[in-house]
């Protein structure tokens, strides 16, 4: 069966072709039913009948439907119809990240586009699942700018028996396979993963692959042979410590490698900071550290609120809160371990400050509001670069938004430009607007777990391990 525009697949009304590969071909199309586009993987019908082009193309299938993460593409639906199986996911319309590459990135944008990617890998990674095809061709770009993960056609679901690569044979993209691939593809592991990772940020830092090559094996024996060219010898100068994390992440030893993806984006973030106000400006900040760090860090993964997009509900409560407390700067944010990153704003530019510049950081650690008077005269905020320069911060109150467990993930917080006090009338609406935050997370991940159980229950089923339910009698229970 071809699939011509206008054809109809399952639910979908095919728009055009959009991408073809060795593991199937992509479509647009449109769901009317939801009113969106989406994004359709079909199967060859010629392998359809190959047992290992199935399997494999299931076990895509369930890696994907395993995943929610927002730099992860989302897959809907997984079935067949008549001789097609296919694939329903995310309909990203920004190109790829491939698009972008052949001149070095700026740097702030850079790391916008690694840190995302290392933090999905690493999402991936804790859950089992090696992509082994990392390059830019497979990271979409939405039109904001954010990076999305795709195509786990060759993704390793560790476990026993999951494994699917045959010894000897090579899995993966030869620019961007590590060293230990080239004897065969029972050694991808995450960390074969991070090497490809690191190539990218070589691209985009450097503006070139590190080894060059119109040959797939000239290619895999420069990553096994030669030496990772410096970018300070090729004219190319980076921030301190850019350039030895990018030598560190493509070690030729996995153990001479960073240890994780989470380990990639810290010293990405490492490098990006340093690129803010003087040590000597950083020393007089006073921080703060709650008593359960770990824990708290802990119950903000799982939330799976981090680097998300823009959410209309998170959106207005920010306005409300602004528009409620009479300031100009409104934020719903989440501290992270190295950031305060902001899911809504209101007349902040940034989508991020490091985490020693927040002020966030000082009150998710109380039970209840924080309210500077004047940050100029607050020891704690003195000399933060965000008082001392734009935007100009004095005023500051913030409510922790706080998990049903108890840790404060972030806060629901208004800045002003001028000292002032907030009334009575509106601490306590700000207070409830938080909880309102707290509701909206809530509600996020309560239909984010019925989406996974809906995902595997399908997936299962296309599988034939389950059986649908067919309104059939249930069997007597034994007396």
């Amino acid at each position: 069966m071809s699939l011509q525009p206008g054809n109809t697949l399952g639910n979908y009304q095919i728009v055009e072709k959009i991408g073809a590969g060795g593991m199937g071909s992509v479509y647009k199309a449109y769901q009317p039913s939801l009113g969106r586009y989406v994004a359709i993987k079909v199967l060859p019908p010629q392998t359809a009948g190959d047992p290992t082009f199935a399997e494999r193309f299931a076990q895509e299938a369930r890696a994907v439907g395993k995943l929610r993460h927002p730099n992860i593409v989302t897959a809907f639906d997984f079935t067949q119809q008549d001789d097609i199986a296919y694939l329903v996911s995310d309909y990203i319309d920004g190109g790829t990240l491939a698009d972008q590459l052949g001149t070095p990135l700026p740097l702030d944008y850079a790391m916008g586009i690694l840190g995302p990617i290392a933090a999905a890998l690493d999402y991936a990674h804790a859950r089992g699942i090696v992509h082994r095809d990392i390059k830019p061709q497979n990271v979409l770009m939405t039109r904001e700018g954010t990076p999305v993960l795709t195509d786990f056609g060759l993704a390793k679901i560790v476990g026993p028996g999951s494994g699917m690569t045959q010894a000897g044979s090579l899995m993966g993209t030869a620019d961007y396979m590590a060293p230990e691939l080239a004897g065969g593809a029972e050694g991808a592991g995450p960390a074969a993963d991070q090497y490809a990772l690191g190539i990218i940020a070589y691209q985009i830092l450097v503006g070139r692959h590190p080894f060059p090559s119109d040959n797939p094996l000239s290619a895999l024996m420069a990553h096994v042979n030669k030496p990772v060219p410096l970018p300070s010898q090729l004219g190319v100068v980076l921030p301190p410590g850019a350039e030895a994390a990018l030598i560190r992440a493509l070690a030729k030893k996995p153990e001479d490698r960073f240890s994780s993806a989470r380990e990639i984006r810290e010293a990405l973030m490492a490098v990006q900071q340093q690129l803010a106000p003087s040590d000597a400006t950083l020393a007089n900040l006073i921080t703060v550290l709650p008593d359960d760090e770990a824990g708290r860090l802990a119950a903000l993964e799982r939330l799976e609120i981090l680097d998300t997009d823009p959410e209309q509900e998170f959106d207005d409560l920010a306005r409300l809160a602004s528009h409620v407390c009479e300031t100009p700067f409104a934020l719903i944010s989440f501290v992270d371990r190295d950031r305060e990153w902001f899911k809504a704003k209101v007349g902040i530019p940034q989508s991020s400050f490091p985490r020693l510049l927040g002020f966030g950081v000082h009150a998710i650690g109380g039970r209840d509001s924080l309210v500077v008077a004047d940050a100029a005269a607050d020891a704690r905020f003195a000399a933060n670069p965000l008082v001392t320069g734009e935007p100009g911060v004095r005023f500051f109150a913030a409510v922790p938004i706080r998990t049903p467990d108890g840790y404060g993930v972030g806060t629901l917080a208004v800045l002003d430009r001028t000292s002032r006090e907030l009334t009575d009338g509106q601490l306590e609406s700000l207070r409830a607007l938080s909880r309102q935050v707290m509701a909206q997370l809530e509600l996020r991940r309560r239909r984010r777990s019925e989406r996974e159980q809906s995902s595997e229950k399908l997936i299962l089923e296309v599988a034939g391990l389950v059986e649908r339910d067919r309104g059939a009698t249930p069997p007597p229970k034994p007396q």
